[in-house]
C-alpha cells in the first residue's frame, strides 16, 4: 500500500534518510566523497518534504525550499522545489505528478510571493502540469555571492510560479533577468 508522508527534512529517520538518497542516486549518481555529505545540504532553506512509500520502500521524493530572497529592490518569499525524484520500476505511474501537486499546494498555503526553481527542459511539460511555466531567458544564480553558477551553463530551464499581487505586477522584472538565490556552495533550485 502506498502512503504519503510529509516532514521536515531535518526530522527525517536515518532510514528514510538513507532511502531518499538511494532513491536520488537512481537519477543522480554520487561522486566519490558525496556519500558522507550532510542531507539535507543546507537545513535552513529545506522547509518540507513529500515522500511516497511503498511498504516501507521509498518511491517517489520532492523537497520543497524556502528563503526570502531580493530582486531588483524588491524582497519576495520565495519557494523552489528540488530533489524531486520517482524510482524508475514505480515511474510513468503519476506518482511524481500526485507529489508536486502536493508541494504546489504547501507553497500556496504558505503566503509566498514567488516559486521558482530549475529543471531540465525536457521536463518543462510535467512542471507545468503543476501549475508553473517556463520563463524564457530567465536565468537563475545559485552557489553563494563569491561563488556564484548560472543555470544557463547548465543548459537548465527555469520555471515560476507568481503567487502574491506584488509578484504579479513585478512579473516583467524577472522575464529575461538574472535572479540570485545565493544559497549554499554548489546549490542551485
Amino acid at each position: 500500500m502506498i502512503k504519503l508522508l510529509q516532514y521536515p527534512q531535518t526530522d527525517c529517520s536515518e532510514n528514510l534518510r538513507k532511502q531518499i538518497i538511494a532513491l536520488q542516486c537512481t537519477a543522480w549518481p554520487l561522486t566519490p566523497g558525496d556519500e558522507d555529505k550532510p542531507w539535507p545540504g543546507n537545513p535552513e532553506i529545506y522547509i518540507s518534504s513529500f515522500v511516497l512509500v511503498d511498504n516501507d520502500i521509498t518511491v517517489s521524493h520532492v523537497a520543497i525550499m524556502g528563503k526570502n530572497i531580493t530582486h531588483k529592490g524588491q524582497t519576495y518569499k520565495a519557494f523552489g522545489l528540488g530533489e524531486v525524484v520517482t524510482h524508475p520500476s514505480y515511474q510513468k505511474r503519476g506518482f511524481g505528478l500526485q507529489l508536486i501537486n502536493k508541494a504546489a499546494a504547501f507553497i500556496e498555503n504558505n503566503e509566498p510571493d514567488i516559486s521558482i526553481f530549475t529543471c531540465n527542459p525536457s521536463l518543462i511539460y510535467f512542471y507545468a502540469q503543476g501549475g508553473w511555466e517556463h520563463i524564457k531567458n530567465t536565468c537563475l544564480v545559485g552557489g553563494t555571492r563569491d561563488n556564484s553558477f548560472r543555470s544557463d551553463s547548465l543548459r537548465l530551464a527555469t520555471m515560476m510560479r507568481f503567487h502574491s499581487d506584488k509578484a504579479k505586477e513585478h512579473r516583467q522584472d524577472f522575464e529575461d533577468s538574472d535572479v540570485y538565490l545565493e544559497l549554499s556552495e554548489k546549490q542551485l533550485w
